[in-house]
Parts: C-alpha cells; structure tokens; sequence
C-alpha cells in the first residue's frame, strides 16, 4: 500500500499499489467508468483482479464495465483509524455487494450513522487522489 501525501509529506490516506493483474482496474477507474474481469467461460465476474476466475477456473476474460451501484453487505463505523485515515473518523468501512455479484471493500461517503443501513442502495463516488489514482467508493443513491 502506498500513500497519498499532503504538501507536508505526511501520509493522508493508503493507497492501492498498481500491478500487472490490477492495471486495467486502476485506469477504469481513473476514467470514471470501472471495469472488472468477466469470464468469458461462466460469464460472471470477480472482483479483486487476478488471472483466473475463481468461479470456473478458466483463464479468459474480458474487463467489462460495471453499472456502479449494489447494496451495502455490511458495514462498520470506524473511530480509531488505521495508519493513513487519521483524519477521515469517523467514516464507514463497509462491504458493498455490486449489482453484478461481486463483493468489494469500500467506504461509504456522503452519509451519517443514522442513514446508513444493511441492504441500502448505494452509487459509485470516485475520489480523484492522483493522476494515476481514483479510488471506488460508495454512496447512498438519491
């Protein structure tokens, strides 16, 4: 995990590391228009990148364009952060369950305690961080 610095150099908030396996995510997002791996075999998709899809075990795919939007799996509110988000509590750590089927790790933003909710309909939020990342996050659909 790499960070995102302010102009101080002192670390804002972890960052995901680009790979091989993750590149196309990286830039799909960055583009506003995420994709996942779709195999080509089973048809369904997986989230986080990786060579084979843990469904069938095949080994084609295609990065194909998600509607971004699902429904909050769980979620936790976290008030001592982990190194990196010290000056984002409290804010809600949750699992978000795409329309597509995948589960991904996400904040939720844009809301409060009392709005959240198992089963909430929520929106992709990307937070422009750099040039070279865009990270996915959540928010209630209006």
């Amino acid at each position: 995990m790499a960070t995102a610095e302010t102009e101080t150099g002192q670390a804002t908030r972890a960052l995901p590391r680009r790979t091989p396996e993750n590149k196309r995510l990286w830039d799909s997002c960055v583009e506003h228009a995420m994709e996942l791996q779709k195999c080509d075999q089973c048809a369904r998709f997986w989230y986080y990148p990786s060579p084979i899809c843990p469904h069938c075990s095949s080994l084609e795919f295609t990065w194909t364009p998600i509607a971004g939007t699902g429904k909050v799996h769980s979620f936790s509110w976290v008030y001592r952060p982990a190194p990196g988000f010290e000056d984002q509590v409290p804010y809600a750590y949750a699992l978000v369950e795409l329309d597509e089927g995948p589960i991904v790790a996400t904040n939720i933003v844009n809301t409060t305690e009392d709005e959240l909710a198992i089963d909430m309909r929520v929106t992709i939020h990307y937070l422009d961080v750099n040039p070279d990342i865009t990270l996915p996050l959540f928010e209630p659909q209006r």
